[in-house]
């Protein structure tokens, strides 16, 4: 446990990066560099090396090498769960951006009846598919 109080002390300054965490979970879900390459589209080496990299970043031991694939160790599993959040967390912040600028709610057209039925009418297909977030 001395290796989370070490993790933990890490400074969010540090040189952790959100793609050694992402490739973490991927192996750690996979259990094998082959297998995590072929879901991250990458090469084996490159996977072993973010592992490494993060392992050197946090200075804990997160996997057990072994010969028919690679195993969380106890604090790999503890950090795991963390990881899995961050991922929750990043995604969400992923979803938020992109509904950020998007026009959201409920509009309301008023016309004399020509124009709404010659004008605004013919047009409000186009209008719903290009701001799809409007009730209209």
């Amino acid at each position: 446990m001395r290796a989370l109080a070490r993790a933990a002390a890490v400074e969010p300054s540090s040189s952790l990066q959100w793609d050694d965490v992402r490739y973490f979970l991927v192996l750690a879900r996979e259990g094998s560099l082959s297998a995590a390459a072929r879901r991250l589209a990458v090469e084996h080496t490159t996977v072993a090396r973010r592992a490494d990299a993060l392992e050197q970043s946090l200075g804990v031991r997160l996997f057990d090498r072994l010969p028919r694939g690679w195993r969380l160790t106890a604090e790999g599993n503890a950090l795991a769960e963390r990881a899995e959040r961050m991922e929750q967390e990043a995604a969400g912040f992923a979803r938020a951006a992109a509904g950020a600028g998007s026009l959201r709610g409920t509009v309301r057209i008023s016309a004399p009846p020509t124009v709404a039925s010659h004008i605004i009418a013919p047009n409000l297909a186009t209008l719903r598919r290009q701001w799809p977030g409007i009730d209209l």
